[in-house]
């Protein structure tokens, strides 16, 4: 979301508890059980969530993260880079820290995942190290990924792949993986990009199945 450069921004401090209850209220009124939320830890490093989970009975996949930019609201939208690689580095271990406390709390539905808040803002270094945590800790991992047009043309313009086919030839996608929004893929209509096929790409990283996987991504079963 982007960041007002004048005036109060979205979700204040003071704002958590209430926005958390009235999310997870509105979750559950829609019947949904099971949330992967994108949050910092706050001023009480994550206890709000937790007890705010706990209170609504949600089944809760969650680490807090610690952004390495922003997106400010000018007249022309632009990005901004902060922190080195090894502050966010150190962020992730401090979320792994998070995980082995709290992994298991609510009688079992608070869940651990290490979490990287845009891939737009990461670097292969954060996402290696993400990836490594969740490898170690046995969870799983997720971050935002192609829900932004600029981004996954600055991405091609870049590196020459799509943001799916980076994260694939770096190893970060896999069955435990989660790309939350992953809209602007190649073949959608909108990037005008019709080289590749990140949807096959990601059904047969993701280990669907065989018939499924067969239909979308032949060459898997050629290989």
């Amino acid at each position: 979301m982007p960041t007002k450069l004048n005036g109060p921004s979205f979700l204040q401090p003071q704002d958590a508890r209430a926005s958390l209850r009235f999310g997870m209220a509105s979750l559950l009124r829609h019947g949904i059980t099971t949330v992967v939320p994108f949050a910092p830890g706050g001023a009480d490093n994550g206890r709000a969530m937790i007890e705010t989970a706990a209170e609504f009975g949600l089944r809760v996949y969650h680490s807090r993260w610690r952004t390495a930019g922003a997106i400010t609201s000018t007249s022309a939208a632009r990005c901004i880079g902060c922190g080195t690689s090894r502050a966010r580095c150190g962020a992730l271990d401090a979320a792994a820290d998070f995980i082995r406390e709290h992994d298991g709390a609510n009688a079992g539905r608070f869940r651990g995942i290490v979490t990287i808040d845009e891939f737009y803002f990461s670097n292969a270094k954060i996402r290696r190290h993400a990836r490594d945590l969740a490898e170690k800790l046995g969870v799983g991992l997720t971050l935002h990924c192609s829900e932004q047009l600029s981004e996954f043309h600055e991405t091609v313009r870049q590196t020459g792949h799509t943001p799916v086919g980076l994260l694939s030839s770096e190893g970060f996608l896999g069955p435990r993986t989660i790309l939350a929004h992953c809209l602007y893929i190649a073949g959608h209509s909108a990037v005008a990009y019709p080289y590749g096929d990140d949807l096959a790409l990601l059904a047969c990283q993701q280990g669907l199945g065989r018939a499924f996987a067969a239909r979308i991504c032949p060459a898997r079963q050629r290989a």
